[in-house]
């Protein structure tokens, strides 16, 4: 009975969105000069230092070194990448190259497809098809989008273990929230709560928000205690909702400096940008009048037109806190200080790839996400995804897995007793680890508190790229994930589309045409 009242839900749904909702597609951001020359005028010199070899400052230098640029990339690792860098290391007498962490790509990051057509690494990607959950309080999700919109988000609903027919009247009610989003306001309502108030206050179902919204949370590196509202219903929309393919995704065949930053790196040179890894800048250098960057420290005393400053939130701090120390009645670094100092970081992670000796059963999904059993949120088998991984699984028949874990609470662990700490866990996902006695034969960890935190009421002083400007640094703009925008975006897409507006700004500032762009709609599919 329960599965007829289920169909007939489904039913009534399925033909209130057909009658009244649609799905948005994506928009075009056109350039406000259109009329301006594609590249710099010939007899025409603008050098322009980008600090940051991550996405957000490859896309920037990648833009404007293609429109006759001189472009000098500093980066302070000894590789380009920023949180997606590769460290090559030694296990088992192999070389590996071992990414910062798993990362997927959707179908929304319309900028970074742009960016991968243009480099030709398509190949170097597959698509990443079910997505599987693993609960403690809750049966095991498996949510795979397929049919056309909106059927495939009602069916993934319908297949839902934890969905009852006494849920449907509060899922209709809370569907009114994604369907209607509203990007222009979405911060104005609801960022000045957090996501677990606006849980209690709306009424959200409990398995709802458990196994459908937390998870994304989690990605967020964000305790959900802490993370406002409007951020969370930013990620459903852009991730979920916003889009007919919205959900859809794509991983990396190989680590990620073999599919996007060696030939990145490679487009780069060869149209003449300058890349300087191992690179640290410490702070910035002004011209007379103050309100000009013109430099930076250390380096040689090179004098720059424009300078983009694209490194994640905890490095440009650092950069404005030594910076401020040198001018400290510089007026316009005090406006940019005191915004900075306002904008936490999200709690530490850790990420540790274990090689084992040994395979689990077949029956376990790849890439199986695990919200529920703190500290471990994320679990990927790397030799069923990566060729170098699979190679080695093959030859060895042993396995290697990734674990990952958001939002580390224990304290000042070594990395060589992170197993140790998170085995407990480990045990209750998967048993026969310790059941069948696998043994570690190797284990890298990778250990970070470089995201941004996105609390309540502090979403209104979020700066924007171009937030220097308006404190009278006009050669100035920040890029990076960490940053507002006034489109949904998200991770790696907000970090390269925030590379291209810091592209566009220097471009129209020399009067040469800015770039388009295309992203994901401010509105919900209730707005037609």
């Amino acid at each position: 009975m329960e599965g007829l009242f289920k169909a007939v839900f489904v039913l009534i749904v399925a033909l209130v969105f057909l009658r009244y909702l649609g799905s948005n597609d994506p928009v075009h951001i056109d350039p406000v000069n259109p009329t301006d020359p594609i590249v710099l005028p010939p007899g025409v010199h603008r050098d322009v230092l980008i600090i940051g070899g991550g996405l957000a400052g490859l896309s920037a230098a990648l833009e404007l070194v293609e429109r006759g640029y001189n472009v000098t990339v500093k980066e302070a690792s000894p590789m380009l990448g920023g949180r997606l860098k590769s460290t090559e290391v030694d296990i088992l007498g192999e070389t590996f190259r071992v990414d910062h962490g798993f990362h997927a790509w959707f179908y929304n990051y319309y900028t970074f497809k742009d960016i991968r057509h243009r480099l030709g690494i398509n190949d170097n990607f597959q698509r990443w098809g079910a997505n599987h959950f693993r609960f403690r309080n809750y049966k095991d999700e498996v949510m795979e989008s397929k049919g056309p919109y909106p059927l495939n988000v009602i069916a993934t609903l319908l297949k839902s273990p934890n969905f009852k027919v006494s849920d449907i009247f509060d899922i209709v009610r809370i569907s009114v929230f994604f369907a209607y989003y509203n990007h222009d306001t979405v911060y104005q309502r609801y960022g000045n709560i957090t996501f677990d108030e606006w849980t209690e206050i709306e009424g959200v179902p409990t398995w709802f928000a458990d196994t459908v919204l937390r998870p994304a949370l989690s990605v967020t590196f964000n305790e959900r205690t802490v993370l406002n509202a409007a951020e969370i219903l930013m990620y459903s929309h852009f991730y979920f909702t916003g889009d007919s393919k919205a959900d859809q995704r794509s991983i990396a065949t190989v680590d990620h400096r073999t599919a996007v930053f060696d030939p990145w790196e490679r487009r780069l040179k060869s149209l003449g940008a300058k890349i300087e890894t191992s690179a640290p800048v410490s702070d910035l250098r002004f011209a007379s009048k103050d309100s000009l960057v013109s430099g930076v420290l250390p380096g040689a005393q090179r004098s720059y037109d424009h300078v983009i400053l694209a490194p994640d939130l905890s490095a440009v701090k650092t950069i404005f806190t030594e910076t401020s120390q040198k001018f400290p009645r510089n007026e316009h670094m005090a406006c940019i200080q005191n915004r900075l100092q306002q904008l936490p970081m999200a709690p530490s992670y850790k990420v540790i790839r274990v090689w084992f000796n040994k395979q689990i059963s077949p029956s376990h999904p790849a890439i199986l996400q695990t919200s529920e059993y703190h500290p471990i949120n994320l679990v990927v088998q790397y030799h069923l995804i990566e060729k170098k991984s699979r190679e080695w699984s093959l030859r060895t028949g042993g396995s290697i897995i990734e674990f990952h874990l958001y939002a580390w609470s224990y304290g000042d662990v070594k990395d060589e007793d992170v197993w140790d700490t998170v085995s407990p866990t480990v045990r209750e996902i998967y048993p026969e680890i310790f059941v069948e006695d696998f043994k570690r034969l190797g284990q890298f960890v990778h250990s970070g508190t470089n995201f941004a935190s996105f609390p309540s009421s502090l979403e209104h002083i979020r700066p924007t790229v171009t937030f220097p400007s308006e404190c009278g640094v006009t050669n100035l703009n920040f890029a990076g994930d960490w940053l507002h925008t006034d489109y949904p975006s998200a991770l790696m897409e907000r970090a390269v589309s925030t590379g291209r507006i810091a592209a566009n700004q220097v471009l129209l500032s020399d009067h040469v045409r800015q770039v388009p762009m295309l992203v994901a709609s401010n509105y919900g599919p209730g707005y037609i």
